[in-house]
């Protein structure tokens, strides 16, 4: 039978994720060859790792939605770790919790990536009625906070984050750009426009009924020299508000003016 080191687990995100993929994923299958895998459920088919790639188990895109997702995708990957029966399960959504508690007691290392601060998400899930979403988050709180006293680590992308988490096991993984990711190019300015929603129902919703957003304005000097100017604004009215060294520009980077 198939046994491995590490078997990183997503039911949601893309198989590619930059956090997921990129990142952690290629980080430890440098470090522990093929002993590395990630498991995604897409639809898109198993693929081959190589020197700095982990191998890829397609789960299957489930059918059903959100639920058939839970449910499915769940069963589906405990029957894939039986097959590898791999040491340790990073697991990277809120969903997979309760495979983790299931795990757990076979003798698997479980870690929780912790993307995002969910009990705090519930308060904008348009899908759970207004009345039910404090009482959702609270649960919320209180199955991550015991989940997290039963596995063996916990990996949060912000400080804010970790600090619902124990200290001892808890550490902190930010989302910040790899250096080969910034190089130097030609002289010229980038906009880049950002939007935080705070009233719209949907993601896809075209109609903005009130929003901040903020602009940032890279000026590229074609030397090692990027200087931002932060213009942030509420209902129109632009401030600047900070002006930014950010030091050496690398080469050999996708990030091209």
């Amino acid at each position: 039978m198939v046994s491995m080191k590490v078997l990183q687990l997503s039911t949601v995100h893309i198989r590619n994720d930059t956090r997921i993929f990129l990142k952690e994923s290629s980080t430890l299958r440098l470090n522990f060859g093929d002993q590395v895998a990630l498991a995604v459920a897409d639809g898109l088919g198993d693929a081959e790792g190589s020197d700095s790639i982990p191998a890829i188990y397609d789960l299957g895109k489930p059918s059903g939605g959100r639920i058939g997702r839970v449910l499915f995708g769940s069963v589906r990957a405990f029957r894939l770790i039986r097959t590898l029966r791999p040491r340790v399960v990073h697991f990277h959504e809120p969903e997979l919790i309760p495979l983790g508690l299931v795990l757990k007691p076979m003798g698997i290392k479980i870690v929780y990536d912790v993307h995002e601060d969910v009990p705090r998400q519930i308060q904008a899930k348009h899908w759970i009625p207004r009345p039910l979403r404090n009482g959702a988050g609270l649960a919320m709180t209180g199955f991550e906070g015991l989940a997290a006293t039963y596995f063996d680590a916990l990996v949060a992308a912000t400080p804010k984050i970790a600090e619902r988490f124990p200290e001892h096991k808890t550490v902190t993984i930010q989302n910040f750009p790899l250096p080969s990711e910034y190089a130097r190019g030609r002289p010229g300015i980038a906009f880049l426009i950002s939007f935080l929603n705070q009233s719209t129902r949907r993601r896809s919703e075209r109609l903005v009924v009130s929003c901040s957003f903020s602009i940032m304005l890279v000026i590229h000097t074609g030397s090692d020299l990027v200087t931002s100017i932060l213009i942030c604004g509420l209902f129109g009215l632009l401030l600047i508000v900070s002006l930014t060294y950010h030091g050496s520009i690398l080469e050999n980077s996708r990030w091209r003016f």
